[in-house]
C-alpha cells in the first residue's frame, strides 16, 4: 500500500512539474510598420545562472550592434531550465 501511494505521488509530481523542467517560448514584443519587409535582423542575449545575470538584451543594444535605424517589429525568445539557468534573446527586425 505504501509503494502504491508513493508511486501515485511520484506520477502526480511528474505530471505537475514536467513543464517546469525546461521551458522555451518565442513571443512578440512590439509591432511597428509591417507594410515593408525588414532588410536587417539583429539579436542580443542576456543569461542568468542562479543569482548571477550577465549580458545586454535591450532593443537599443541590438540596434546599435546591427546598425538598425528603423524598427519594424521585435520578438523575444525565452528559455528556462529548472529556474537554475535562463536565457532571454531579443530579436529586432528593421532597416
Amino acid at each position: 500500500m505504501k509503494r502504491l501511494l508513493l508511486g501515485a505521488l511520484a506520477a502526480a509530481m511528474i505530471t505537475v512539474f514536467s513543464g517546469c523542467i525546461c521551458i522555451g517560448a518565442r513571443l512578440p514584443v512590439s509591432v511597428g510598420d509591417m507594410s515593408r519587409s525588414s532588410t536587417r535582423v539583429g539579436t542580443a542575449k542576456a543569461q542568468n545562472i542562479l543569482i548571477v545575470a550577465f549580458g545586454d538584451a535591450s532593443i537599443s543594444a541590438v540596434c546599435k550592434e546591427s546598425g538598425i535605424t528603423k524598427i519594424h517589429h521585435v520578438d523575444c525568445q525565452l528559455m528556462n531550465v529548472l529556474g537554475i539557468y535562463s536565457e532571454w534573446e531579443t530579436i529586432v527586425y528593421g532597416e
